[in-house]
């Protein structure tokens, strides 16, 4: 069964020079409601690619600032690849404010998750953050079961073909640094492809499979930048299973996952 996603506006923010950049109070002001709900058990953001131009590093310190919650897992694929030139200010702004967000006064802990990309650089990610990266966070609040995953194990194109899944993200790299701008249309062929390809439900099905067996009510995942909400109703203390993607801070409309105080989870995403 597929769940509902809470789209947030920004249109009405946007510039007045017709650029479709968002004013700097734009994604403050449709996070206004998200905000006003009260703090968080748990924010979770993935795919951010820092280092590509379509990484929307600003963006996301934006939602950093205005949300607040007890828990930050970044799930996966934070870094695209290790080479730290290629990080924009905005970039190194970004991962200047998760360092010290951690020694804040009733600061939320912050929970780096290795991705593909990430795991051939888990150990500057690591230095980078000053925080250790784990494989997965499970966790348990108000008497459900979470798990965060990456999701790249349950993409069987991934695991069964490494080096022609390294052949296509290099094109996909390269495509973003030198044949775009701002990243907008390699990462629309992206989505392109992984509609035509039906990975995201694939995916869904593999997670759900996992989560059951490892006896989780919700699952989380990241990797395939679709976002993606769907609850089964076999397994799982409460009756159902759910699993949500978080989609990516890459393109036009990036999303993230909340669970609430009340255990809920759901799945937002920018206009």
């Amino acid at each position: 069964m597929a769940l509902p996603t809470t789209v947030l506006d920004r249109t009405s923010h946007l510039d007045t020079k017709g650029t479709g950049a968002s004013a700097p109070c734009a994604i403050r002001e449709a996070l206004l409601p998200l905000a006003l709900s009260g703090r968080l058990d748990s924010l979770i953001v993935s795919d951010l690619h820092l280092g590509l131009r379509g990484s929307r590093s600003a963006e996301l310190l934006k939602l950093l600032n205005t949300l607040r919650f007890d828990r930050l897992i970044l799930l996966g694929d934070i870094l695209h690849d290790a080479t730290v030139r290629r990080l924009s200010g905005d970039d190194w702004a970004l991962i200047s404010f998760l360092r010290h967000l951690q020694h804040r006064p009733d600061a939320p802990a912050v929970l780096p998750v290795l991705g593909n990309h990430d795991r051939k650089c888990g150990d500057l990610l690591a230095r980078l953050l000053d925080r250790p990266v784990a494989d997965s966070v499970s966790w348990t609040h108000a008497g459900r079961r979470f798990l965060a995953i990456h999701g790249d194990l349950f993409d069987r194109f991934v695991t069964r073909n490494r080096r022609t899944a390294q052949a296509v993200s290099s094109l996909f790299e390269f495509c973003h640094r030198r044949l775009s701008r701002d990243g907008s249309w390699p990462h629309a062929a992206d989505q392109l492809h992984v509609r035509w390809t039906g990975l995201g439900r694939k995916m869904a099905d593999a997670a759900l499979a996992h989560a059951k067996t490892n006896g989780a009510d919700v699952i989380f995942c990241g990797h395939s930048h679709e976002p993606y909400a769907r609850s089964d109703g076999a397994g799982g203390p409460g009756g159902h299973l759910t699993y949500l993607n978080t989609g990516a801070w890459l393109g036009l409309r990036p999303s993230f996952v909340t669970v609430a105080g009340d255990g809920s989870a759901r799945l937002h995403q920018f206009a």
